[in-house]
């Protein structure tokens, strides 16, 4: 019975720690992404790079218009369904640095804390 106990323990462990992962890799992603198009010295170059990340969120928007989700958003899904669906995660994220990365701020952790709360169910 204590092997089973340690085996949980070490498979949340495991599970927490690639949430972990995915979460840093989303606050790196973003940090440079915002870094190469924010620090450039040509008013041209990011007008220019403005104007692409809104095609681009225009598309994903199109495509996926209830994106991105709030913790608010998931944590009521949690409450209506038992459960939350975690198939759109990654695409949350997706939206959500491209909303970042071209100069809107909606708090990158407004969507990282609903993906750790999607994950994490």
């Amino acid at each position: 019975m204590a092997i089973k106990k340690v085996l949980f323990v070490g498979y949340g462990l495991i599970l927490s720690a690639i949430i972990g992962l995915i979460a840093a890799a989303f606050l790196v992603i973003e940090g440079f992404m915002t870094k190469v198009i924010w620090l450039s010295n040509s008013y041209v170059f990011q007008t220019f790079l403005i104007i692409v990340g809104s095609f681009i969120l225009y598309f994903l928007l199109k495509r996926w218009p209830n994106l991105p989700k709030t913790s608010k958003d998931s944590i009521k899904e949690l409450r209506q369904n038992q459960t939350i669906d975690y198939q759109d995660v990654f695409l949350n994220l997706l939206v959500t640095l491209v909303i970042l990365s071209f100069g809107s701020g909606v708090g990158p952790e407004a969507a990282l804390l609903s993906a750790i709360i999607s994950l994490s169910i």
